[in-house]
């Protein structure tokens, strides 16, 4: 019983944690790499919002973005291992899960 539990958590963790992880890289990855570009100087802000923006290309880092896959996917491994040892908690309490 224990091992299913615990199969059954890391893989619906890695699952959910790919998926945050895809989100992560579609929509927040490229305001980051902009904003590093504004840290750097390589792009300038005079506080002016209707000027255009130059044609800066930005380059995706796949090392980068794999260490967020693996990252987002313990995290949520172990957020879904702690799930299953409270609904094993709960279950000898005497909870209907």
């Amino acid at each position: 019983m224990l091992k299913n539990m615990v199969v059954s958590a890391v893989f619906a963790g890695f699952v959910t944690g790919l998926i945050v992880a895809l989100l992560q890289i579609i929509m927040l990855e490229p305001i980051i790499l902009e904003a590093e570009l504004y840290e750097t100087g390589q792009l300038i802000h005079f506080g002016d919002i209707t000027a255009n923006m130059p044609d800066i290309e930005i380059e995706r880092d796949w090392i980068r973005s794999g260490y967020s896959v693996l990252s987002a996917a313990s995290i949520y491994i172990g957020f879904a291992l702690l799930m299953v040892a409270a609904f094993a908690v709960a279950e000898t309490k005497g909870v209907e899960i």
